[in-house]
């Protein structure tokens, strides 16, 4: 067989989807991706496009991490996509002197800026503009925590990002006015602002957000909405934004808490420091299913509550007038699912999976607890009360830390269980701290 000479000095040239197939392959690395921007010009930047593409600077970020973003120098700007910024807590407000030195237009790909402590009422006005310019490209913000004059504050930073999808605001929002605004002062404010058609996913604990938005946009385009500590002051607000986004809305949450002059707790509820959960109040819940909640969103695809009763959502989820309804998540603590008794029977909200419009829905039970014996157990019981779903294989079982990966933790679990020593050892279910009758 005749074999073909190779010139050994010749280089083997691949083609360079490959060398960038071998560079996305270590992504994660950053080790790795350092090494690789060292051995060719060809490789530096895809290198660097993985290396940089995520820059995060804590309060009083060090000299070098500073350098990075305005150093004359400085050459990986245009690779950065994803930056968080987070003030002090004390001192010196570093973010503002940073911010004037920092080359902003350099950033011509960032796509996610996350601040953590805005401290927007002590910035001067040359900062804040910075900021706002530095709003200018970004798809999503994430404000962790907000401190403003007003909750209209929030309304030029959201004008400030006409290519802004996502907007998350965690954490609480402290202004110095508390004072409600009507849409009248909203538009006087912001005479020829409109809220762009990008925006479809919110997450917010401001009411008075989701007024200025409904001003600025009568038919908001939010497809996605996450509304967290949500008592009764705010329940009109919401379901007024929920009926003007009407078939708008596709994905739902709603956190719902005790607020201030609602009934207070029974003295029994503290017997036990884990029944203590159960005892929220109702109000919230009445207020938002006399206005008709969810009777203006038929377009809704999942909901989820955030409640500790069946006397909660099972109301709510009868007003569901979607027929595209395929997930409704519920958080519920152990012992609301183990002593129902009426606060959240398990066997009555599976009767809503039997019939329209969540005849094809599937049943996801977040249950907030982190000990896999009693997980193992938990799931169990609700299995056996909820077994119709479960042979349509329409329910689901999650812890919050483990999320998708529950079930198999949990059956994993159990497969070893004759490893584990000692076994399970306490009497399952507990005693009830409030039995019926």
């Amino acid at each position: 067989m005749a074999v073909s000479n190779i010139d050994s000095t010749q280089a083997l040239e691949l083609p360079l989807e490959i060398h960038f197939m071998i560079l996305n392959s270590i992504a994660d690395d950053m080790s790795s991706l350092a090494a690789c921007a060292l051995v060719c010009r060809a490789w530096r930047p895809v290198a660097r496009t993985h290396h940089f593409k995520s820059l995060c600077l804590p309060r009083k970020a060090n000299l070098s991490a500073r350098l990075l973003l305005t150093d004359s120098t400085s050459s990986i700007l245009p690779f950065i996509r994803h930056l968080s910024i987070k003030e002090d807590y004390y001192g010196a407000l570093w973010v503002a002197d940073f911010l004037h030195h920092m080359r902003l237009n350099e950033l011509v790909h960032l796509e996610s800026l996350t601040l953590d402590r805005l401290l927007w009422i002590d910035y001067d006005p040359q900062t804040k503009a910075k900021l706002l310019l530095l709003l200018a490209r970004v798809k999503e913000l994430r404000l962790l925590s907000v401190y403003t004059s007003t909750a209209l504050d929030a309304i030029e930073l959201l004008v400030a990002a006409p290519s802004l999808q996502r907007l998350i605001i965690a954490d609480h929002t402290d202004h110095l006015s508390q004072r409600d605004f009507t849409t009248d002062d909203i538009r006087a404010r912001f005479p020829a602002v409109h809220i762009s058609h990008a925006l479809t996913h919110l997450e917010t604990n401001e009411p008075q957000l989701l007024v200025a938005i409904h001003s600025l946009a009568p038919q908001p385009p939010i497809t996605t909405l996450v509304v967290n500590e949500t008592g009764v002051p705010n329940i009109a607000i919401l379901a007024a934004f929920l009926r003007a986004s009407g078939s708008t809305l596709k994905h739902l949450t709603v956190r719902f808490i005790r607020s201030e002059g609602a009934s207070p707790t029974p003295l029994s509820a503290y017997c036990c420091p884990l029944t203590f959960i159960l005892s929220i109040a109702l109000r919230p819940v009445d207020e938002f299913i006399s206005l008709h909640g969810l009777k203006h969103n038929p377009s809704l695809r999942s909901v989820t509550l955030h409640t500790r009763r069946f006397s909660m959502c099972g109301p709510i989820l009868e007003q569901l007038a979607s027929p595209h309804i395929c997930l409704v998540c519920i958080e519920l603590t152990p012992y609301a699912l183990v002593f129902g008794h009426g606060e959240f029977d398990l066997h009555q909200l599976g009767a809503l999976f039997m019939r329209p419009p969540l005849a094809l829905a599937t049943l996801r039970l977040v249950v907030k607890e982190e000990d896999l014996e009693v997980l193992v157990r938990l799931r169990e019981t609700a299995r056996e009360r909820l077994g119709a779903l479960l042979e349509e294989k329409r329910l689901e079982f999650w812890s919050p830390s483990a999320g998708a990966e529950t079930e198999a933790l949990l059956d994993e679990y159990e497969a070893s269980a004759n490893e584990r020593d000692p076994p399970f050892s306490f009497p399952w279910p507990p005693l009830d701290p409030h039995p019926v009758g």
